[in-house]
């Protein structure tokens, strides 16, 4: 349920950002793309017009406006002036498009410039990102289309960029927590009480609930195995209660 909330707030957003899967030369050179002529009349709904805009049209200002459109019907006007603003800076030369555009994003909160720029910026990234995988992986006779561990390291194109990097920090940094109480407990166990193993084992639980929670597995497991270990050994060798 929560996954699928995320697509239907951010995945727009991305897409107007430029965050979606777009070929490196090595790619298209391998597998060339065959984009289709643009259905005329355009779809009037937001996810039909988000695919053609990924599946090669980036650079047609009619597209982000009919996604515009929608958005504004949907009530999801933040997201509709970006939609607005990104058709209105692709047909920069055309006066009478840009006042109507400019008159659409009127009609919408607006959003900084400085918050789109940083948007568009993190999709660059994202984007550059999933270019150099592309061509690693040519490079190494390897599937392009296998992006599973693309995804694992830098999130799905509707997932937000800095989230996914914190969940994935955080799922390293408790795995190493679990790995370094497990291990200081399972060395000190002999000194300790039976009653301490009760750490180690709660570090534990929490690195074997880390994966659903943040959503990312890093070092969880390893963590969880190790301090169980340290629980364990606190158990078997601890001092009896006097």
């Amino acid at each position: 349920m929560l996954a699928a909330v995320l697509v239907l707030l951010l995945g727009p957003g991305e897409t107007i950002a430029g965050k979606y899967v777009q070929h490196s030369a090595e790619y298209l050179e391998r597998y060339p793309a065959r984009v289709t002529p643009l259905p005329d009349p355009l779809p009037s709904n937001v996810d039909s017009l988000c695919r053609l805009i990924e599946a090669g049209y980036p650079a047609h200002p009619e597209l982000f406006a009919a996604l515009g459109e929608a958005l504004f019907r949907a009530g999801r006007k933040e997201l509709a002036y970006r939609a607005f603003h990104r058709a209105h800076r692709l047909r920069p030369k055309d006066a009478l498009w840009g006042r109507r555009m400019q008159a659409r994003q009127d009609a919408c909160p607006r959003v900084p410039k400085t918050v789109i720029a940083d948007e568009e910026k993190q999709a660059v990234f994202w984007v550059a990102r999933l270019q150099e995988y592309e061509r690693t992986r040519l490079a190494r006779d390897e599937d392009p289309k296998d992006l599973a561990l693309f995804f694992e390291r830098y999130g799905s194109p509707e997932a937000d960029l800095r989230a996914h990097a914190r969940a994935r920090r955080f799922s390293w940094a408790g795995g190493i927590v679990g790995l370094v109480i497990g291990s200081v407990f399972g060395a000190a166990s002999r000194r300790l009480s039976r009653r301490a193993a009760a750490v180690p084992l709660a570090v534990a639980a929490l690195c074997l609930a880390g994966p659903a929670l943040v959503g990312q597995v890093g070092l969880f497991y390893w963590g969880a195995a190790f301090a169980t270990a340290g629980g364990v050994a606190g158990l078997a060798c601890g001092k009896r209660r006097a």
